[in-house]
């Protein structure tokens, strides 16, 4: 079964009614290139958040920072980096149907900021966790994530696509 590393980063900043997207850091892409020449694994990188096309939201909840409550923290500018790895441990069929099971651990950190000048390295916020995701003909995902943090522990059930 295929085993798939996931990284992902995102910087978005409000500019009034809309959103300017950075997302995908270079320094991603490049470890992506890096791990594919390596090693005969598949690696993914997401450039964007399905979040950044639409209206501002905070961090914390079901996309972002899942061992926080949605929408934990939220300001005009924001960062997260999130790293999964997502393991395809059975594949069955049930009428007709193709499924399978994924464990999914994950790790992720972000911090919300007023103003660019603010941006640093200092005072993000981690979370850890786990999910199992069932996969339905390749394409559908039914995910429960548990993640847990210093302030609380989360979990969320989920209907919809791989990325």
């Amino acid at each position: 079964m295929p085993v798939f590393l996931f990284l992902s980063g995102d910087f978005r900043y409000d500019l009034g009614s809309h959103l300017a997207s950075m997302g995908g850091l270079l320094l991603w892409s490049f470890l992506v290139f890096v791990l594919n020449a390596l090693w005969d694994t598949k690696f993914f990188s997401m450039n964007t958040l399905t979040l950044t096309d639409g209206d501002q939201q905070g961090l914390g909840g079901a996309a972002t920072l899942r061992g926080f409550h949605q929408d934990r923290f939220v300001g005009p500018l924001s960062t997260l980096a999130t790293g999964e790895v997502r393991w395809t441990f059975a594949g069955f069929h049930v009428l007709g149907e193709s499924f399978g099971l994924q464990a999914v651990p994950f790790a992720e950190g972000g911090r919300v900021y007023d103003r660019l000048n603010e941006l640093t390295t200092r005072g993000w916020r981690f979370d850890a966790g786990a999910g199992l995701h069932v996969i339905w003909d390749k394409s559908t995902v039914i995910g429960f994530d548990y993640g847990v943090s210093s302030e609380e522990q989360a979990l969320y059930i989920n209907f919809g696509e791989q990325f």
